[in-house]
């Protein structure tokens, strides 16, 4: 597959956004449509990129004298349905891990992800490992640490897993990603071995951590490393898995299916004669004309070039959105965040209860994310009289209309979501009318 190939230090598509000068007190809110970018070294400035003109502006994710990087995830950890902001230092600070509620400054979590001791520095993903319905967090241990990955429940942090991605006595670092990729409602944990080993990729079960995968993603004898991304690329509802080039090899990016590791993209995403290496993320743009469940290429490019991000059509036809991260002067590299996609196992995301009020005009969405295709709803129990139960979206049924007189009480309703693959989630709704 051929895919345009512009320059690292290419002018301007759009507009320079989050000038890495900005300097603010506290986290700027941000949306579940912004790209989050943070400074691979140099700086702990975290920035992003709206869809929408309204700017999102810069903060620093730890101390403004800390100069080790940041690394970005995002995730629904308070499981509100918004994403929220997960940030890790990179070399030379503690494994400092915080996670910022969505629109808000509010810190939800704080915490190190390994020894406070440990100066190597942290990578970070999110992803669904338990299947709670909430984003929890998974860490992989930087550079001088064994590749040593914790992963941390959105709940609680509590401990869900805790091993070791590769060789214990390998110091290179591990990269980490996460999607469904055997579809069983589990986000699977996706790593790619750092500097000083062999692109190597592996697959971790979310369930019980038997190894779904196992590949080099470029040649053995590389050793700049491997850096991981997921999303749903083909469309067949099993999440695909992303590779981008450690530092040393051109900024070569590849796509595998999920399924069968067969190849579904490989290109150079800048110049083939930059060598700093390019870090891969995955962007869903819910206002995007196509398909918003689509997923779309994200790639920054490593240290040594400008801080220029590319964001490619789901179909990898063609630049959406070029534009360099922070000011073009700086060399330090760009980690790009991936936004969870819609998991491979269908589920009803929308609480399970709602109160109308007789006489009076009520309404409620059921929604549903993850499956394959278009998702049809249906619903089993009585409804009260004047209420009806309508599919009014691909992933989005509504209850609605005036409760009559006399209708007053409680009903237990059984709604479903079924993809086009036949696979379905069924949820016990109760409707109170007062």
């Amino acid at each position: 597959m051929k895919v345009a190939t512009p320059r690292v230090m290419m002018n301007l598509r759009l507009c320079i956004v989050g000038l890495l000068l900005v300097d603010m007190s506290a986290t700027p809110a941000f949306a579940q449509d912004y790209v989050i970018m943070g400074a691979a070294a140099g700086s702990s400035t975290v920035t992003g990129f709206p869809n929408i003109e309204d700017g999102f502006g810069s903060f620093s994710a730890y101390d403004r004298s800390f100069t080790g990087g940041v690394r970005v995830a995002l995730g629904d950890v308070d499981g509100d349905g918004w994403v929220d902001l997960i940030t890790a230092a990179g070399p030379g600070g503690g494994p400092h891990v915080k996670v910022f509620k969505h629109g808000v400054a509010e810190l939800l979590a704080s915490f190190y992800a390994y020894s406070p001791s440990f100066t190597g520095g942290v990578f970070v993903a999110a992803g669904d490992v338990d299947g709670d319905g909430r984003a929890d967090i998974i860490t992989g241990a930087g550079a001088g640490g064994g590749p040593h990955v914790n992963v941390f429940s959105g709940k609680d942090l509590s401990v869900l897993a805790s091993f070791y991605a590769y060789n214990p006595a390998f110091t290179g670092g591990v990269h980490v990603a996460a999607g469904d990729i055997n579809g069983d409602g589990h986000a699977d944990i996706i790593t790619g071995a750092g500097p000083g080993g062999g692109p190597h990729v592996n697959v971790f079960s979310g369930k019980d951590l038997s190894v779904l995968a196992n590949f080099f993603a470029y040649a053995p004898v590389f050793n700049g490393g491997v850096f991981v991304a997921s999303g749903d690329f083909d469309a067949d509802g099993l999440a695909d898995i992303v590779t981008g080039a450690g530092p040393g090899g051109g900024p070569h990016v590849r796509i595998l299916s999920g399924a069968n590791l067969s190849q579904l993209a490989s290109f150079y995403a800048y110049d083939p004669a930059f060598t700093g290496g390019v870090s891969v993320g995955v962007w869903y743009n819910w206002f995007f004309p196509e398909r918003p469940d689509r997923p779309q290429l994200i790639t920054g490019a490593g240290p040594g070039g400008g801080p220029h991000v590319q964001i490619f059509s789901p179909d990898l036809k063609y630049l959406n959105h070029s534009f360099y991260a922070f000011v073009p002067s700086f060399t330090g590299g760009v980690f790009v965040a991936s936004l969870p996609g819609i998991s491979a196992a269908i589920r009803i995301r929308s609480v399970a209860n709602a109160t109308f009020t007789v006489g009076a005009p009520g309404t409620f969405q059921a929604t549903a994310a993850g499956g394959a295709g278009s998702v049809t709803f249906t619903e089993r129990g009585a409804l009260p009289p004047g209420v009806t139960f309508t599919q009014v979206a691909e992933n989005a049924a509504l209850l609605a209309g005036t409760p009559g007189a006399g209708t007053a009480g409680i009903y237990s309703l059984s709604v479903t979501a079924t993809d086009g693959n036949g696979r379905s989630d069924t949820q016990d709704f109760t409707l109170v009318v007062r």
